[in-house]
């Protein structure tokens, strides 16, 4: 039996009481994994502040923007549960293992802060606690595969995504995939459809974009979700190559594409990757495996971006044009 339809994060269904909008949806059944996203009450989470977390996760002003602290388990074989808090908005509590997000967040918190902060947080670190390779990435569709760039934020991910979506080579998502591997080849799966991009980024890149709403009310950014993706493109894909953005400041005039060597992609994709709790050695070594799978089977780029829209067009066909003659590089 198919139940009514629900939102999709990375073909997981969501089971939730929380206004998701920017998910597409999709029907859940016995195929389909799902996860339960739910409101609970501030006693969900421990009332006094511990004296050390597991990991805390800086800004580049030395902020704190993240933490984590792995609960105490009342018996050997409960699940393991994550204290995961983003100070002076809300805290989570996450059970990788049974699929199980409680959301303690002050009624005033404003929606699409907390869409934001459950979509590309506390999710994507719940699936990689639960043994998924996650990597911040965007992620567009040429023919029958797809190619990811990663870079650190600001460095043009999802504007490079609006540039080939401009170009009718879909985005499929602009922040979160998860790869998977066997022996001889990757598939990446996009965690949600759209961009969120800067307004001058969208007259720019996206001249035709839908409308947009903001990510959340501490970000200039906004989201884009109406890029027309059909739900059948949201699964599974080859991954055709992995490129790695250079810092934008040191890119130059012109464009150039280098390979690198599938220990610099190995290390790349972890440090990029979305992590739970990092303190664990356990999901340390889980982490390094897959990616080093990963960057062993899947071509992977060094991409200098020269950041001029005046050049756009130019961009995009380089790239093309290296997927089409590899050994001929852009340079």
């Amino acid at each position: 039996m198919i139940e009514p339809a629900g939102p999709v994060f990375a073909g997981y269904f969501l089971s939730t009481d929380i206004p998701l909008p920017a998910l597409p949806a999709g029907a859940r059944d016995a195929s389909r994994p799902w996860l339960r996203v739910y409101r609970a009450s501030s006693a969900s989470v421990p009332m006094a502040e511990p004296l050390h977390w597991d990991h805390q996760w800086r800004g580049n002003d030395g902020s704190m923007n993240l933490q984590v602290l792995r609960l105490p388990q009342a018996r050997h074989d409960d699940p393991a549960r994550y204290w995961l808090q983003v100070p002076g908005l809300c805290d989570f509590v996450l059970s990788p293992a049974i699929g199980d997000v409680a959301v303690a967040a002050p009624d005033n918190i404003a929606a699409n802060t907390l869409e934001h902060l459950l979509l590309d947080q506390a999710i994507p670190r719940l699936l990689a606690g639960a043994g998924h390779l996650v990597v911040h990435a965007s992620l567009v569709r040429i023919g029958d595969q797809v190619i990811a760039f990663l870079g650190h934020s600001g460095w043009g991910k999802s504007t490079l995504a609006a540039l080939f979506h401009q170009r009718r080579y879909p985005a499929l998502c602009d922040d979160c995939i998860i790869l998977e591997t066997d022996a001889e080849h990757t598939s990446a799966t996009p965690s949600y459809p759209g961009l969120r991009l800067f307004s001058d980024s969208i007259e720019q890149a996206l001249a035709n974009a839908g409308p947009s709403d903001s990510v959340s009310d501490y970000s200039n950014k906004q989201r884009i979700i109406r890029l027309g993706i059909p739900p059948e493109a949201l699964g599974a894909h080859p991954l055709a190559a992995i490129f790695l953005l250079d810092d934008p400041q040191q890119g130059g005039d012109r464009l150039r594409i280098e390979p690198i060597t599938a220990a610099a992609a190995c290390m790349a994709i972890i440090e990029h990757g979305f992590r739970l709790n990092p303190a664990e050695p356990a999901e340390s070594v889980r982490q390094l495996q897959s990616a080093s799978t990963v960057a062993r089977n899947t071509p992977a780029y060094l991409l200098h971006n020269p950041r001029d829209f005046g050049q756009q067009d130019a961009l995009v066909d380089g790239i093309l044009d290296h997927l089409a003659n590899p050994h001929h590089a852009a340079r």
